[in-house]
């Protein structure tokens, strides 16, 4: 192994324990390994930024500003309001829910697909006096199985596509996915309809086994009553079984046992609680939201919003953000599953999967969610604009007709109908660079030369020759369950685009090694990262979901992993069969 090959073993190794902390951003780990990389010599100053030219990172691009636009103009909330009045059962609501979000996430983002779905989603289970649990988990799975169906239904298939182009001249084209991909995504969301839901605890808010409620920090203000009936901090905690983290009075922090700490008026009490135990506090015993003189105006709203992986709020606090400078709203509480935060509201940092509070004006508190790049957590009255919404989707569709015809490349067909989306006013040029995930393309971007030079330096071919003499006289079949298993382990704890990058090479180079041919190891490899069932950290959607339907860690792979298991059953049976090895 010389000088280049273990300078890039050591950048990615480095890298993947990087993001795998989760305690950097993962766009900041690939620039840093991409400038190692430059410095050291693994990649050649010409081609350090030519992952921001890449056909991938341009499709990506222009499938997500799509995708956010038909969200944006209303196109698919009539047949989302439609499906949770239609469907009434569990098993039904289970079932329409996640076969219409595989469906639609084979042609749009994934994260945009349950974006759509979710608050939908959660307003029937509302309304039958449900917990959200048992449908959210199946969705979010329902999404990812549905990605593996086509081209452009995750980033992975895009750049598993450029590196069959690199290798062979020949990328994958807009449909090679599905004949695998639609038998695995069918596969998947039978069984989760079938008996995935039924797997996950706390299903009914009815059940003796129903979990804790998600729980909201926030500062109340002590009203004139809020202090008669219950006059120590350690009563109120014994009475409604909260956790008071402190109180400040006048600008200091009242320190003393609990048993000792008692109110006063216009005392600002940091409590966590849940939302039903806040609205009686602030009901009957006088206390009150910050900001807030008595009841909400008419004009005024409460909406939840959870923080997605690629919001711009991420690491900010509530204080930066300055709500009520910007948009004239509040943000009044904030709930996490996770971790466990201390300390004043305002100070807290926001991440993936925290849900907030607005209050305010309902038009203005649509704004900061739409402006922060949140994910409501109710379903909004309908503002659908028609003609734009017709022309949003008839481009779309007529992309994807160019794409899969061959008349154009994908990042063509994708480029030109977000021109033409521009040129009709369906998007505005200001939205459009909103809707742009800056965080997912440059990781595309700064890993692309990486994953090249695993090629040209001869690092993924050593590689694959370790592996092939660690398995010794293993078959095609062992080698190709390996690839595939490999995948599906690295995914859960980096994300998919990462772990495509990573071993696409390798697995290409072993197959070549052992005079195998490489489309099947490179479909494994493309599935393996779809299959993301096991931790709420290995993909966005997990993460998402995670506070709104209530779930523990340990609660993705009781569902999750039975689902893995069906994907690589009919994935070893079928890809021999599509994909000669």
């Amino acid at each position: 192994m010389n000088f280049e090959q273990l300078a890039l073993v050591a950048i990615i190794v480095i890298a993947i324990a990087a993001m795998a902390s989760d305690r950097f951003r993962y766009d900041l780990v690939a620039v840093l390994a991409l400038l190692a990389a430059i410095v050291l010599g693994v990649v050649p100053q010409d081609n350090a930024f030519a992952g921001f030219s890449n056909g991938a990172v341009v499709t990506v691009a222009g499938v997500l500003i799509i995708t956010r636009t038909i969200i944006a103009t209303g196109a698919m909330e009539p047949v989302s309001q439609l499906l949770s009045k239609r469907f009434e059962s569990r098993w039904s609501l289970v079932a329409i829910f996640c076969a219409t979000g595989a469906v639609l996430s084979a042609f749009m983002n994934n994260i945009g697909a349950l974006a759509l779905l979710m608050p939908v989603a959660l307003a029937a289970t509302a309304r039958r006096g449900e917990h959200p649990g048992y449908l959210l988990m199946p969705l979010s799975f329902a999404t990812l199985l549905g990605g593996m169906t086509t081209l452009i239904g995750t980033p992975a298939n895009l750049i598993i596509s450029q590196i069959r182009d690199k290798a062979v001249s020949q990328p994958f084209d807009m449909f090679d996915f599905w004949p695998v991909g639609s038998v695995i995504a069918v596969s998947g969301v039978s069984f989760l309809v079938a008996a995935g839901w039924r797997m996950i605890p706390g299903r009914d808010l009815n059940d003796g086994e129903t979990r804790e409620a998600v729980r909201f920090l926030t500062e109340l203000r002590v009203g004139a009553n809020g202090i008669s009936e219950y006059g120590s901090v350690l009563e109120l905690e014994g009475a409604f079984c909260i956790r008071i983290h402190g109180i400040v009075r006048d600008n200091r922090r009242v320190f003393a046992p609990k048993n000792r700490q008692t109110f006063e008026i216009d005392d600002l009490v940091i409590i966590e609680a849940d939302l039903d135990v806040l609205e009686v506090l602030c009901d009957r015993y006088g206390f009150r939201l910050p900001g807030q003189i008595g009841v909400l105006s008419d004009d005024d709203e409460m909406v939840e919003a959870v923080v997605p992986a690629d919001s711009i709020v991420q690491g900010s606090n509530l204080h930066t953000l300055e709500p009520k400078d910007r948009w004239q709203v509040d943000i009044v509480a904030l709930a996490r599953q996770s971790k466990r935060f201390d300390g004043r509201l305002a100070d807290a940092t926001l991440m993936p999967g925290d849900i907030l509070i607005f209050r305010g004006n309902s038009s203005r508190v649509d704004t900061a969610i739409s402006d922060l790049g949140l994910l409501p957590l109710a379903a909004r009255t309908i503002r659908l604009r028609p003609r734009a919404a017709l022309w949003a989707v008839g481009i779309f569709a007529f992309a994807i007709i160019l794409a899969a015809s061959g008349i154009t490349t994908p990042a063509i067909s994708f480029v030109a109908a977000v021109t033409l989306m521009l040129l009709t006013r369906v998007t505005s040029a200001r939205d459009l660079y909103r809707r742009v995930e800056g965080p997912v393309l440059v990781l595309l971007a700064a890993l692309i030369p990486i994953g090249e030079a695993l090629r040209t330096t001869g690092t993924a071919e050593l590689v694959a020759g370790y592996l092939l003499q660690i398995a010794g006289s293993a078959g095609p079949m062992w080698l190709l369950a390996f690839s595939l298993v490999l995948a599906m382990a690295i995914t859960p704890i980096l994300n998919n685009v990462t772990a495509v990058i990573v071993l696409a090479p390798i697995v290409m180079a072993l197959a070549y090694r052992a005079g195998l041919a490489p489309d099947a190891f490179l479909m494994a490899v493309a599935i393996g990262a779809s299959t993301d069932f096991l931790t709420p950290i290995g993909h966005h959607n997990n993460t998402i979901i995670m506070g709104p339907g209530g779930y523990r860690f340990r609660d993705y792979w009781r569902c999750g992993l039975p689902v893995s298991i069906v994907v690589f059953i009919v994935s070893m049976i079928l890809l021999p069969v599509i994909f000669p090895i």
